[in-house]
Parts: structure tokens; sequence; C-alpha cells
């Protein structure tokens, strides 16, 4: 995988500009085992693969697949997403350029760099636990605490009232 670091600045603005305006940066929730879990996923979805491939191509990372055309819809679909372990350096990397979604992109950033440094794991008392989760240990009450409010500020700033975004002085 390319440094992102050396990535032209004008490319990453130019990328940043493409993931405010086509992609999406979101937390969702999930039950298992009758807990909440929150996750992240970051993905940019457009017609036009080649400008996919290029956004791939510079940051040598992230897949491109080929979504499920829509009743109605006349363009193929595709979309380029990151994996877990590359929302943060991609993330940190067109944050300086963001304009709309850069307060998604800083609670994406402090959510994964919580998880990826094992943040919030206590140990599990139940066996199955010891077995399924991260070292047999479980999310501590904090640490779902701590995700649920990102997970519910980023819903807020994700909905349709748009007020939160701040005015471009360009």
């Amino acid at each position: 995988m390319k440094k992102i670091n050396s990535i032209r600045q004008v490319e990453l603005a130019y990328i940043a500009g493409i993931l405010d305006g086509e992609g999406c940066i979101r937390s969702q929730k999930y039950i298992q085992r009758e807990k909440e879990t929150f996750g992240l996923s970051v993905c940019i979805v457009n017609s036009n693969l080649e400008m996919l491939l290029y956004v791939q191509n510079s940051l040598e990372m992230g897949k491109i697949r080929k979504k499920k055309r829509l009743p109605g819809h006349n363009f193929q679909v595709y979309e380029w997403y990151c994996s877990q372990g590359e929302i943060v350096s991609f993330l940190e990397a067109v944050l300086p350029y963001l304009h709309v979604k850069d307060r998604q992109a800083k609670l994406a950033i402090q959510f994964r760099s919580r998880a990826e440094r094992g943040l919030g794991y206590i140990p599990s008392k139940n066996r199955y636990y010891q077995k399924t989760t991260m070292f047999g240990k479980t999310l501590s009450v904090e640490e779902r605490r701590i995700r649920k409010n990102i997970y519910t500020e980023m819903r807020g700033l994700n909905s349709d009232n748009h007020s939160h975004w701040k005015t471009w002085k360009g």
C-alpha cells in the first residue's frame, strides 16, 4: 500500500471533494447477543467507475464492488469502500480538505482509534464471550456508552437536516 503521505495535496483535496459530495461516513448499530454493538463504514458510491478506480489507484487502498441496480434506475452504480484497518489513515489524509463531512470524519477517527487500541475492553465472565470476543474480553459499559454517543451524533449529522454544514469560505 502506498503511503498516503506521498500523494500530492491536490489529489487528496480532489478525493476529499468526492467524499464530501458522493461519499458516506456512517456508524451502524447491531444487536449481538442482546447487546448493542457499533461499527463504521466509509464509502463513495457513483455510476462513474473510472472516478472510483482513480480513488482506489491513487490511494492504493479500498475495494470497488458493483451495486445491485434498483428498479427504475438507468445507470449501473459502483461503490468504493475501505476496510476497517484503512479508515483512520484515509480519513486523516483527507480531513484537512473536507468541508461537509469533517465532523463525521473526526468522529469516525475517534471511534476507530479507540477500537484499534483495544480501549474499553474488560475480561468477560461469560465462557462464550471468552472465545468469541477480542482476546476473551467484552466492551465495558462505559465504552458502549462512548460508542453509542458517537453513533448518535453521527446519525444526527447524516440526517436530512443539513443545517450543521459549515459555511465554506473559499
